[in-house]
C-alpha cells in the first residue's frame, strides 16, 4: 500500500508519479483468515435502571459477572467489588453525587451510568 502527499499542489492519481515537494510512504498488509461472528464470543452486560437513584442491577447476557469498578467522570475509581462468578449482581449507589460514571465489568466492558 502507497500514501502519497504533495505539499501545495494535488497529490497525482497514480501514487508512483513523482512530484516536486511531497512524501512517498509504502506499508505491508498482511491478510490472515477472516473473523466471525462464530470465532469471537460477545460479551455484554445490562445496568437497569438507567439513570438511577438508589440500586442498580448488572445482569450477564454472555458469561457471569466477576468484577465490577465504577469510576466518577474525573476517572477516578470510587467503587471497585469483585464476585464468585454471578449471572446478576445488586448494587447500592446511594453514596453516589448525582452524574454519569463509567462501570467496568471483568475488566472488559464499559457501561455509562447516570445517577439522579
Amino acid at each position: 500500500m502507497r500514501v502519497k502527499t504533495n505539499w501545495s499542489a494535488n497529490v497525482p492519481a497514480d501514487a508512483c508519479d513523482e512530484t516536486t515537494y511531497g512524501e512517498t510512504e509504502d506499508y505491508t498488509a498482511n491478510i490472515t483468515d477472516e473473523l466471525g461472528a462464530a470465532d469471537e464470543a460477545i460479551i455484554d452486560f445490562e445496568i437497569a435502571p438507567n439513570p438511577a437513584k438508589e440500586n442498580i442491577t448488572i445482569t450477564a447476557t454472555s458469561e457471569p459477572i466477576k468484577s465490577l469498578e465504577v469510576f466518577n467522570i474525573l476517572g477516578q475509581r470510587v467503587l471497585n467489588l469483585t464476585f464468585d462468578a454471578t449471572p446478576s449482581k445488586k448494587v447500592n449507589i446511594t453514596s453516589f453525587k448525582s452524574g454519569m460514571y463509567l462501570i467496568r465489568i471483568n475488566t472488559q466492558i464499559t457501561k455509562r451510568l447516570i445517577v439522579k
